[in-house]
């Protein structure tokens, strides 16, 4: 075997060698991409959601401030509902099962119902540390990924 054939059989191994690593890692690349791409769906299609509740809240004529506060709790935690959204509303103001039944003109057994839903959601087991995370920290922890993902 000549001294060009040795070359050529080591420059072959080497490119082979070479096409190994730069195949994981584009294959690494395409994975990234792809958990980028089904993050940023489930964003587009969390968005689409507020805006629709932004839309329905608009109609019924809520008060512009009450529509703030309920889209920002809205973008803020895993929560998929007016209601939901807004019996976080009221629990941020501190009001009492009764109150936020009174208010909403829905029985308190519905008001317990989408609090159990909302804690689920969300992580938490009672309202104060909801509360206490949402004011004071300025954050609040997520048991679930954000809608869609």
């Amino acid at each position: 075997m000549s001294i060009a054939d040795k070359l050529n059989i080591e420059r072959i191994q080497s490119l082979t060698e070479y096409m190994k690593i730069d195949r994981s890692a584009i294959e690494q690349e395409i994975k990234e991409a792809n958990e980028h791409v089904r993050i940023y769906k489930a964003y587009l299609s969390q968005l689409k959601k507020i805006k629709s509740i932004q839309n329905d809240i608009a109609e019924q004529g809520v008060p512009e401030e009450k529509q703030t506060k309920i889209l920002e709790i809205m973008a803020k935690l895993p929560i998929e509902s007016f209601r939901e959204a807004e019996i976080v509303y009221y629990m941020l103001q501190l009001k009492t099962d009764a109150e936020m039944s009174k208010e909403m003109c829905i029985s308190e057994k519905t008001v317990k119902f989408h609090k159990t839903n909302i804690f689920k959601k969300t992580g938490y087991a009672h309202t104060k540390e909801l509360v206490r995370d949402y004011l004071e920290l300025g954050k609040v922890k997520l048991n679930t990924l954000p809608i869609g993902v």
